[in-house]
């Protein structure tokens, strides 16, 4: 089997950011490539429009944990139950605003809280309708990608990225080539342990591991994710890697230097 680039061993925050960020730009192509209902439609190439102009319409910080801002909220708190498929585990509401809050757990025999991360949207009211208008992410997530990756030459290209995105209606599965410098940063198998901590499952005497996540609500079969890694002949560096969530499953395959998105309905 071909070997990985290994002259330069990274940093586990940097390396999953690496991965994290390819799976999140074909996450947000794939709700492009939904058949979603006209007026839903209508509402995410707005969104996709914002981004060509992303310094008016959109801001991050990180203060106390990344958070994303719309300047000019889109998105009702009805496409994002709709996309999420999922309940919120808390639903707070005060004055003109509206917060969802979804907790996520590692599935494991003995479940531990500390392990325990968030998610927390914010919609203001505005023409009748709730609009997400903030989203806030866990400083254990913050951590894992840090601000001095996402500089602003980094945060420009992406959104013109987004911006010049093109897709057609025909299918549901996209394709994307991984970068040289991406494949350069991949994580050991230590590193993602460090990082994850132990995993949900292990696979082919420890070749290949799962972690398994579930949305703490009041679903009795709670929605899972679920994300297995498969690693080389020394056991070292990851060869490929599967993601699924809801309606969004991706492949990765880091020898093919290729990613695949599919989308269902």
């Amino acid at each position: 089997m071909p070997k990985l680039p290994t002259s330069k061993h990274p940093t586990r925050e940097i390396g999953v950011r690496s991965i994290g960020r390819s799976i999140r730009t074909a996450v947000i192509a794939g709700l492009l490539a939904l058949g979603l209902s006209s007026c839903l439609l209508n509402r995410v190439i707005t969104v996709k429009e914002q981004f060509c102009d992303f310094e008016t319409n959109f801001a991050v910080t990180f203060d106390g944990g990344t958070e994303f801002l719309m300047h000019n909220p889109v998105l009702l708190d009805s496409d994002i139950l709709w996309l999420s498929d999922a309940s919120p585990t808390i639903v707070s509401q005060s004055g003109d605003e509206l917060l969802m809050t979804y907790v996520i757990e590692k599935v494991m025999p003995v479940p531990d809280p500390e392990n325990d991360f968030s998610f927390k949207l914010h919609f203001v009211q505005s023409e009748g309708h709730y609009r997400l208008s903030r989203m806030q992410m866990d400083p254990k997530l913050s951590a894992m990608m840090g601000p001095e990756m996402l500089s602003q030459a980094y945060i420009d290209q992406a959104a013109q990225d987004f911006c010049d995105t093109r897709w057609g209606f025909g299918g549901r599965k996209l394709e994307y080539e991984i970068s040289d410098q991406a494949l350069a940063m991949l994580p050991s198998q230590s590193e993602i342990l460090d990082l994850l901590g132990e995993p949900s499952e292990y696979l082919d005497t420890e070749s290949a591991f799962i972690y398994d996540f579930r949305l703490k609500n009041d679903d009795p079969t709670p929605l899972l994710a679920r994300m297995t890694v498969w690693f080389d002949e020394t056991g070292d560096l990851p060869v490929k890697m599967e993601s699924s969530y809801s309606r969004f499953a991706t492949k990765a395959d880091f020898i093919d230097r290729k990613m695949y998105l599919k989308v269902t309905l």
